[in-house]
């Protein structure tokens, strides 16, 4: 028992090592990265974290490998909601479901904007009934504005990469495992033209592998081509100019990993899932529908004409006040903090760090039960940094 206890000591003051460079950003509420992580770790339990490493997609992951300081602070922002959320009503199931591989996202996010709101003045609950005998779901959160006597609900959903999307990633991640496994020593560049079938696909890893081993030996550049398939080039980071080479012969952009052509028609499935999720919420309340989508912005990056795409959409569902799309993902492009306005709309790009924050609200001007000015204005602090 004293070597478990061990063990998860051993996790967390490890997570709390990772977090604590010179660069992460630690929130207010706390004095420092160790003070954040022994509030969480007080919070979750001691065993937590070896239960997060066993999932594959856990928020947790990223931080207990590699990741980058706008990630590590934000995170630490994560833990100051969870302390802004523990006295709301069922946040313990919640808490709870961090622990489930197939909603511990879903918690994650459920966490990080009902600190938002909580932090805001807003007061929040968790799973609450509807109010409504005939309306049959349980939204994630009912919201109360004191000052107005407004009421609200609200739905986030996770919008993942479409199934030919992820195969096609895995596929890439497949391809990259042999070389990323000597990121120190080896880099590479290829293009996948087609997801391969599974016995073709370990073929080709095996190949690119013993090509790895060649360059660490020779410390010269080696290719793996399987026609129509893959082409790919692995070179010393010593020797970086032969894959550059390589690279210009192959037509291959610079530092590049093209993947198979990707024709899915985003905004028509952003739709779609607003379309399913609205139904979650009750009519004759300004409600709030938040998606999480980490890839709509990277497709569209013309937010203004994402924003012509999804307003008609919006303005269907009398049950809607605003719909949120929000996401995030990390970069090293250098790319510029933005702030849009269309009509009703806003839209916000925050960067900092190598991460990068996008929040999309969309306003419904035909929403049944219209928000007070009081609100909107409270809510636009509550999402936008």
């Amino acid at each position: 028992m004293s070597q478990e206890v061990g063990q998860a000591a051993s996790a967390w003051e490890e997570l709390a090592v990772r977090l604590a460079c010179p660069e992460t950003v630690c929130p207010p509420e706390f004095r420092d990265v160790s003070d954040a992580v022994s509030y969480l770790r007080s919070v979750l339990g001691e065993d937590y974290l070896e239960g997060a490493r066993k999932i594959r997609k856990h928020p947790f992951v990223g931080l207990l490998s590699i990741s980058w300081p706008g990630l590590r602070s934000d995170f630490l922002n994560w833990v100051a909601h969870v302390r802004g959320v523990r006295q709301c009503q069922n946040v313990d199931r919640v808490i709870g479901d961090l622990r489930v591989a197939n909603k511990c996202i879903h918690a994650y996010g459920m966490i990080e904007i009902g600190g938002r709101l909580r932090r805001s003045g807003l007061n929040v609950f968790f799973e609450p009934e509807s109010g409504r005998n005939e309306f049959p779901f349980r939204p994630d959160a009912r919201i109360d504005f004191p000052t107005t006597g407004e009421s609200f609900f609200l739905e986030l959903s996770c919008q993942w990469l479409a199934e030919r999307q992820l195969g096609a990633f895995e596929a890439m991640g497949a391809c990259h495992e042999p070389v990323r496994m000597h990121l120190e020593t080896l880099k590479c560049s290829f293009r996948l033209r087609t997801i391969p079938a599974p016995d073709h696909m370990e073929e080709i890893v095996q190949r690119i592998e013993e090509a790895a081993q060649t360059v660490l030996l020779t410390g010269h550049h080696a290719e793996v081509v399987e026609n129509g398939t893959l082409e790919m080039g692995i070179c010393h980071r010593k020797n970086s100019e032969e894959l550059d080479m390589w690279r210009t012969r192959h037509a291959i952009h610079f530092e590049g990993y093209e993947g198979p052509r990707d024709d899915t028609h985003e905004i028509d499935r952003l739709k779609q899932k607003i379309r399913r999720e609205q139904r979650q919420l009750p009519q004759e309340y300004p409600n709030v529908l938040a998606i999480e989508n980490d890839h709509i912005f990277s497709h569209y990056p013309d937010v203004r004409h994402l924003i012509s795409a999804l307003q008609e959409e919006v303005y269907k569902y009398r049950n809607l006040a605003f719909i949120l799309v929000q996401g995030s993902n990390g970069s090293n492009r250098g790319e510029a903090g933005e702030v849009i306005t269309q009509g009703e709309h806003r839209f916000q790009r925050s960067v900092g760090q190598g991460h990068v924050r996008h929040t999309l609200l969309l306003s419904n001007r035909y929403v049944e039960q219209k928000p007070s000015d009081k609100l909107r204005t409270l809510l636009a602090e509550a999402l936008f940094d």
